[in-house]
């Protein structure tokens, strides 16, 4: 069977981190290290030349986070909220901070976490990478690099299979067809999965409006 490679953190090993306990849901720590990441995004001169990663470090503030957890406290307001366990994602190789989101909530929820990024490189997700492994490498943060394991691999179903075999929720972001191929690698009996296939946008115009425009 081929082998992939850990990107992120050093010495971290899959066994480490599925004997690893869950953290609280919306713990104050998972909150505190998306701020230092959103901080780190937004002051580091390889990041700051990606729109995207600008982006993503406004959406990490404290400031968008604590609202989106007081809706979830309010939706459910009468249930315990619990980690799923383990969550492998396919990030797809598309969007560079797409396997970051997808992280992060899973994060924030509790859960511990396998990325496999893309194999496909580019100089977004390598200033990425940089600027979370400097935040992974501080002692103030070593709760949270035990909680995550970040592969890259290329297309490879045993590799998958192994990795799906371990989790308890399996994350697929890609087209019809990745979605499709993952699916028939099988997941323990009491793991669930959520799938992000192809989308399609709509947009609706009233011609009489565009055509009133100034140019």
């Amino acid at each position: 069977m081929s082998d992939f490679s850990l990107m992120l953190p050093p010495g971290q090993t899959l066994e480490a981190l599925a004997a690893q306990p869950d953290l609280p849901p919306w713990g104050a720590l998972q909150i505190d290290f998306a701020s230092a990441l959103s901080r780190a995004l937004m002051s580091a001169p390889a990041a700051r030349a990606h729109p995207e990663l600008m982006a993503l470090g406004y959406w990490l503030r404290p400031g968008h986070l604590q609202p989106m957890l007081e809706r979830l406290r309010l939706s459910h307001a009468q249930t315990a909220l619990l980690p799923r366990g383990l969550v492998f994602h396919l990030a797809p190789g598309n969007v560079d901070t797409i396997f970051v989101y997808s992280w992060m909530l899973s994060l924030l929820c509790g859960n511990r976490s396998i990325v496999r990024l893309s194999s496909r490189a580019s100089a977004g997700t390598d200033a990425l990478l940089a600027v979370l492994g400097e935040l992974l490498a501080q002692p103030a943060w070593q709760a949270i690099a035990q909680c995550v394991v970040f592969v890259r691999y290329e297309h490879d179903d045993a590799i998958t299979a192994r990795l799906s075999a371990a989790c308890d929720m399996r994350v697929i972001w890609g087209g019809d067809a990745t979605v499709n191929t993952v699916r028939a690698l099988p997941l323990p009996p009491h793991a669930t999965e959520l799938c992000f296939p192809d989308k399609f946008s709509l947009t609706v115009l009233r011609a009489s409006a565009v055509g009133a425009l100034a140019p």
